[in-house]
């Protein structure tokens, strides 16, 4: 039971320090490019609700955790290269992590808080079609062990991501493939990962769009301990979930996301909700 409880707590730091560009953070509109020199200012505010842990075999264990976080990333549209447009972006975030616990008899049980790892890194779109509205891009998101020891994940972590995004009229198609590279904990070797993540929309008015989301997460190994033991099978996760966006201004957007686990193995279970602000100078 202490080696799952180790497992799952690096589960958690990740899916806590990460959350503002991990599983299911994208938004309806996300992926469209912008005029060289922009800059945008995206502000997350939001709060995970993980009450069980399931087992690849489907125990469910009472771990009782609550993530909220406020996270800030600033976009810049640098320039181009080849004729293609680049630029560079980051995140900081602020992070608690509480954990109420029927089922863990160890000294986990607490309330862990403080800023989260930096993570920065370069995106370059790989295709811009502005009249038809069809734009790929490619983003490089590097996690440093740079926070305060109670949340920091004390090491590399890489995450390489695939954006495309159509916006043929109202609707709005968005999509995200994701290869994460986790470098090895001093307790749990945790898995390389896939995601997929889309979302389809429709502005329902000139400032209101409503959207429906998925987001799959797929380890392929076991989660193992430092000796190679295995403590659980791959992590695998499934969230649906609705997205509501709203104009407040032309530069500025509100967006209140609602996530929901509703198939879980060898990974927490719950449910994710945040509220964003988009700003563009």
């Amino acid at each position: 039971m202490k080696k799952l409880w180790l497992a799952l707590f690096i589960l958690i730091a990740f899916a806590g320090l990460t959350a503002p560009t991990s599983a299911d953070v994208l938004d309806p509109l996300d992926n469209s490019s912008a005029p060289v020199g922009t800059k945008v200012l995206v502000s997350y505010f939001g709060y995970q609700h993980l009450p069980d842990y399931k087992t690849e075999d489907g125990t469910t264990f009472d771990v009782g955790v609550d993530v909220a976080y406020a996270a800030f990333r600033p976009v810049y549209f640098a320039g181009k290269v080849f004729g293609k447009t680049w630029g560079v972006n980051g995140i900081i975030a602020l992070t608690d992590i509480s954990v109420e616990s029927n089922d863990n008899d160890s000294a986990d049980i607490g309330t862990y808080n403080g800023l989260g790892d930096l993570v920065v890194g370069p995106f370059i779109f790989l295709y811009e079609d502005f009249k038809k509205q069809v734009f790929l891009s490619f983003w490089e998101f590097v996690y440093t062990p740079t926070g305060t020891d109670e949340v920091s994940t004390d090491s590399w972590w890489f995450q390489h991501q695939l954006a495309f995004g159509w916006y043929p009229g109202p609707w709005s198609l968005d999509v995200c493939v994701n290869y994460w590279q986790k470098d090895e904990d001093q307790d749990v070797d945790v898995s390389d990962a896939f995601e997929l993540e889309a979302a389809v929309g429709y502005a329902v008015t000139d400032k209101l769009r409503l959207a429906f989301q998925a987001a799959w997460w797929k380890d392929f190994d076991d989660q193992e301990d430092s000796d190679g033991n295995r403590i659980d099978g791959p992590g695998e996760n499934l969230k649906l979930g609705i997205n509501l966006g709203y104009a407040l201004q032309e530069n500025l957007m509100l967006n209140l996301r609602y996530m929901h686990d509703v198939d879980s193995d060898a990974y927490t279970d719950g449910s994710w909700t945040y509220l964003r602000l988009t700003y563009i100078f």
